[in-house]
């Protein structure tokens, strides 16, 4: 088989495994409408492989569609999307209010998990059709055109923009009574408020930490201190003269893409007190808890032992795959790396890393997402502590952005990274905040070192590596 990495995302692993289910016949035909599922799928840590031969029918699939101006089906798509999570919502808002949470037998208990995962699963399983869509798009329309499609605000608010909004007027506020170090008695209420309602977008797959006072505090006094760095967003539709049909379903799917991520992570927060049942029965924390697969889950429910050992060892790293319909588990480094032995995996790895420094001249080519042409210092972001090393006027490096990140988006001069498309979370919050970005470089975390200096060039949708001056 001929694999192809094709995301980088952290996940619990029962995120991935459930990601994994719903992705699968008839399941994925079902919830999506399309008529494909995946049958080989490699979750290995935070990378994710599949088949060449799987990704071109997915493609070919939808091209069949969205290359003859069929867009239909994108309507239907679109329809289908937000009704899930719609009902996704719902499922978790009840579920987290069920009376058997406490009163309620294991046997009660399992039922509800089972409720959960299917809907989660149900929501899932649009994922792999949005980043197809968007591949699809980035060669369809014309260079020339793309920014008509993508510039501006767009019809629908996320809410991720709308925390934005907010932590703006609690700026605006604060700066009006001079209080610019945000220490008075109503900053501590407009910062609390402020978590209550967003606290939840720190979350990610059932991993990450919501948001804290403390988080909020130094994004306020940052603004607070250049309050002339940032602009109060334009919530209008995008701009269509050219009666352009096609351009209110990409901004349709372009807000789905960030609204469905963030309905996910919305409704993980909300089904805590799920969880929270789950962890005082099986005698578990909710970091053991997300390490175990679903069907570990409902037998421990059951009576089985929960596999605490098996859990430490995914901890360390995991691998959850998918091979001609037959799922497999590896935990722990050495069961992962002894699998992508075997099939003859290359182990990711920043191979170039020992000879980024050589290289003093340097291009990467990728795609415009956002306008402009800036130069600054390279800084990679792996993890979330990294984001705290972006400092103003950086050029921040990084696979792909998620919410946690937009402070430091914020900061930095222009965003660059390997993955993703026209309606990723990188180029929308980019255009946004009116930020350069070059997207899908493939590898500019490999080529490039902090402290690189680069011009990011998103006319000639190059990223040059400059001389250190």
């Amino acid at each position: 088989m001929i694999w192809k990495i094709y995301a980088r995302r952290s996940h619990a692993p029962l995120s991935a495994r459930l990601l994994q289910e719903g992705q699968q016949e008839p399941f994925f035909e079902e919830s999506t409408g399309i008529k494909y599922g995946i049958h080989n799928h490699l979750w290995l840590e935070d990378v994710i492989h599949l088949r060449i031969e799987e990704l071109d029918g997915l493609m070919r699939e939808l091209q069949t569609v969205i290359l003859r101006d069929d867009w239909s089906f994108l309507t239907v798509f679109a329809k289908r999307c937000k009704e899930t999570l719609a009902q996704l919502t719902a499922t978790a808002v009840r579920l987290s209010e069920h009376p058997k949470l406490t009163s309620g037998s294991n046997a009660e208990i399992a039922c509800l998990i089972d409720e959960w995962f299917a809907i989660y699963k149900k929501a899932c399983s649009f994922i792999p059709v949005f980043r197809t869509i968007d591949k699809i798009l980035v060669n369809y329309l014309p260079q020339e055109s793309q920014s008509n499609f993508i510039s501006g605000a767009h019809s629908h608010i996320t809410e991720e923009t709308r925390e934005r909004t907010e932590l703006r007027n609690i700026v605006t506020r604060l700066n009006s009574f001079g209080d610019l170090k945000a220490t008075s008695a109503l900053a501590t209420e407009l910062i609390e408020h402020h978590v209550e309602e967003f606290g939840w977008l720190g979350m990610r797959w059932y991993l990450g930490s919501p948001l804290t006072n403390a988080d909020v505090h130094s994004r306020v006094v940052a603004l607070l201190s250049r309050p002339q760095s940032y602009n109060t967003p334009q919530n209008w539709l995008p701009d269509n003269k050219d009666g352009d049909w096609r351009k209110p379903i990409i901004d349709e799917l372009a807000f789905l893409r960030s609204h469905r991520a963030e309905a996910i992570n919305k409704a993980i927060w909300t089904i805590r007190p799920l969880f929270s049942s789950l962890c005082v029965r099986l005698s578990l924390d909710y970091s053991e808890i997300v390490y175990m697969l679903p069907g570990e889950v409902i037998s421990s429910l059951e009576g089985q032992e929960p596999p605490v050992n098996i859990i430490q060892l995914r901890k360390q790293c995991f691998g959850t795959v998918l091979l001609d319909d037959v799922y497999y588990d590896f935990a722990g480094r050495q069961a992962v790396e002894a699998f992508q032995r075997s099939i003859k995996l290359q182990i990711p790895s920043n191979t170039l890393s020992s000879d980024k420094s050589s290289r003093s001249e340097l291009t990467l080519r990728g795609v415009a997402a956002s306008p402009g042409k800036v130069t600054g210092r390279v800084k990679l972001v792996s993890i979330e502590s990294d984001c705290e090393k972006v400092l103003d006027g950086d050029i921040l490096v990084t696979i792909m952005t998620y919410p946690s990140m937009v402070a430091s988006m914020q900061r930095a001069a222009a965003i660059v990274t390997d993955d993703g498309g026209l309606l990723s979370h990188a180029a929308v919050t980019a255009r946004e905040l009116e930020k350069p970005c070059l997207i899908d470089t493939k590898n500019a975390t490999e080529l490039l070192s902090d402290g690189d200096l680069v011009e990011v060039d998103c006319v000639a949708c190059v990223v040059r590596k400059l001389a250190s001056q």
